[in-house]
């Protein structure tokens, strides 16, 4: 990141909002995208970004969505517990009133659910949890990884990839609908001061 913010005559502050980074400037715009399911202190962060908006400002924010048509169908399988690294949980009510108690009204909000989220999701419905252990969605065995795959392997790989393009579509359409019924599995607040 430092080095695409140089190139671009860029500031760039690697760190938390908490640390005060560029004191005494206001922003018309902050952008937290899947940030705020891993703060410990979700009250903290949302106080910290009040202080430092203008009066016509406004808060962009996404995270995981408790009240999702995956988390109620997958329950303690649904990939977005992802304990520890997610500390805090919402849906579209309680993030709502969290909102409002630092001076937040909701502008919009609606659900955005990644693709890629419900391939994982398929993905840890064959996985065996173990207490303790890390979830083989969030993690792979590095030796396993080939820098390059061998030419037959890669002929393979496309053949499979064109049956995979219409099961990619169908679950594209499906993400789509659930999204489009409030339902997806991540939330898209558009805050603004009051």
């Amino acid at each position: 990141m430092r080095r695409i913010a140089d190139h671009f005559g860029l500031q760039l502050h690697i760190g938390n909002i908490c640390d005060l980074p560029f004191p005494d400037m206001k922003f018309d715009l902050i952008v937290l995208n899947q940030v705020l399911e891993h703060v410990p202190d979700p009250s903290a962060m949302l106080q910290a970004v009040r202080e430092r908006l203008t009066p016509q400002g406004r808060v962009i924010m996404a995270f995981p969505n408790t009240g999702s048509f995956h988390h109620k169908i997958w329950k303690d399988r649904w990939i977005n517990w992802h304990i520890p690294y997610h500390q805090n949980h919402f849906n579209r009510t309680s993030f709502t009133k969290l909102a409002g108690k630092f001076g937040y009204k909701v502008e919009n909000v609606r659900t955005i659910t990644p693709n890629l989220w419900s391939v994982l999701q398929l993905r840890t419905a064959r996985e065996r949890k173990q207490e303790g252990k890390s979830s083989s969605t969030w993690t792979h065995n590095a030796d396993a990884i080939q820098v390059r795959p061998p030419f037959f392997t890669r002929l393979k790989n496309v053949a499979l990839s064109r049956g995979a393009r219409g099961a990619g579509m169908v679950m594209g359409l499906g993400n789509r609908i659930l999204d489009a019924a409030g339902k997806g599995d991540s939330l898209l607040f558009v805050l603004r001061p009051i």
